[in-house]
């Protein structure tokens, strides 16, 4: 699937508890790029129905900036090559944050997006 109809609103599944215990883990934007796109971080959007309580809890992760995020070279070679370049977490949220970042649908791809992001878009 391109990364343009993974963003299109058409195509999101609705994603159904099958009990009352259940819940849901999103992978965020440094592991796709730490995962050199095998763990894709989905756009995601949350509506409730009914009048049942619902809870959201949201738990962060946030990597030092003493070292770039970056596939290992174990997830990387001729047949899959980096789809990100390497970046600093810190400078990577300034983008997200400036003026031209709040306008990129996909912020990671704008921001260290390779050929090969491009090539998977196709």
């Amino acid at each position: 699937m391109s990364l343009s109809n993974w963003f299109s609103v058409e195509n999101w599944l609705q994603a159904t508890p099958s009990s009352p215990a259940s819940f849901f883990i999103i992978a965020g934007e440094s592991f796709w790029a730490w995962s050199n796109g095998k763990v894709y971080s989905p756009m995601h959007g949350v509506t409730v129905s009914g009048k049942e309580t619902r809870y959201s809890v949201l738990l962060f992760a946030m990597p030092k900036n003493e070292r770039p995020i970056q596939a290992p070279v174990e997830l990387v070679d001729d047949k899959h090559p980096p789809i990100f370049k390497p970046y600093y977490y810190d400078d990577y949220l300034r983008f997200c944050f400036s003026e031209e970042g709040m306008m990129q649908q996909c912020k990671l791809v704008a921001y260290c997006g390779t050929d090969a992001t491009k090539e998977a878009d196709a």
